[in-house]
């Protein structure tokens, strides 16, 4: 992968409260460039699925604040 040439075109995220409770966030992200057939074929994902949706630069604040003040884990 490069940060130059490559994007996200995918996210998800489930946090975990102290409690069990789960909170989930998915969607797909608009690269702003063409998704290549060898691409679509790594991770099924089309650039008809990603043409409306938003870009990078709008799905950071939701992430973001899904995971403040949160601890991290792999």
């Amino acid at each position: 992968m490069s940060p130059v040439c490559d994007r996200i075109v995918e996210i998800a995220a489930i946090k975990v409260e102290l409690d069990g409770t789960q909170k989930r966030f998915h969607t797909l992200i608009n690269p702003e460039c063409l998704i290549s057939d060898r691409l679509t074929r790594i991770h099924g994902i089309t650039n008809e699925m990603v043409a409306d949706k938003f870009v990078e630069l709008k799905i950071v604040p939701t992430v973001s604040a899904m995971t403040s003040f949160n601890t991290l884990k792999k």
